[in-house]
């Protein structure tokens, strides 16, 4: 198993709630009093018979017009065609931007071999026109039959599972996928376990929708994490994308 981070780049999110590209080059965190920085980056998944994408990202565009996501994918030897699996920890827009594209007037499936594995009651509760975080590719999306949607806990092969974590969102999703031949575990938290200065944290993250309940399943996932020896892999990560967490000399650590 391999995988990947697909790094769209790093974002300043200010009181208009709207993802800025951050240029580290021309521009200083200086500026930017009371804002937050995060970097974005879904990820790729190798199996031996499944190549999977955890969350798609903005779906913004390079200077030469192509999506970062395909740009990234193909410098992983991987072109959008190949995708089997696209999984979806929730419908917030820094997540599903690279799920379809708009051309010639239309919508197209960035991954039309894929199927796209979706939360039954996070869909129901967030594709509503009357909510802010409504994308106008859902409609198209759920009309091509791509969407596969599950509940509650299960698996989608062996390999795949996906774990119910609500949180950050009602219905948040988190993914599991292990392989068979090593028993490496990975763990995608999506916005529940995102950062490494989650780790350990009480301190309670306005962009949760209920940050008690977060706070408590995040340090559920952590407890896991240390005993089980997973590799997280985090969505927001600045400096650390993904790591294995350990505790040393009573601290946690990312290694």
């Amino acid at each position: 198993m391999d995988f990947f981070a697909l790094n769209e780049g790093t974002f300043v999110i200010d009181h208009s709630k709207k993802f800025k590209y951050f240029d580290s080059q021309s521009q200083s965190k200086k500026d930017f009093k009371g804002a937050m920085f995060l970097d974005v980056q879904p990820f790729l998944v190798k199996l031996q018979n499944h190549i999977i994408l955890l969350d798609t990202g903005l779906g913004f565009k390079n200077e030469n017009g192509e999506l970062i996501l395909f740009e990234n994918l193909k410098k992983h030897g991987i072109q959008p065609t190949d995708i089997t699996h696209v999984l979806l920890s929730h419908l917030h827009r820094d997540h599903v931007g690279g799920l379809v594209r708009f051309e010639d007037k239309k919508f197209i499936l960035n991954f039309p071999n894929a199927k796209y594995y979706i939360s039954k009651p996070e869909w129901d509760c967030v594709n509503d026109p009357e909510r802010p975080y409504h994308y106008k590719g859902f409609d198209f999306l759920l009309e091509s039959g791509a969407i596969t949607f599950f509940e509650g806990n299960g698996n989608i092969t062996p390999e795949i599972s996906y774990e119910f974590t609500g949180g950050h969102t009602e219905y948040h999703t988190a993914f599991h996928v292990i392989d068979p031949n090593t028993n490496e575990h990975l763990f995608f938290g999506g916005d529940i376990l995102t950062l490494k200065g989650q780790i350990g944290s009480t301190l309670l993250n306005k962009s949760d929708k209920f940050p008690k309940e977060a706070n408590k399943i995040r340090q559920q996932f952590v407890d896991r994490a240390v005993t089980q020896g997973w590799t997280c892999l985090f969505y927001h990560g600045l400096n650390t994308k993904f790591g294995k967490i350990i505790i040393e000399n009573s601290k946690y650590k990312v290694i």
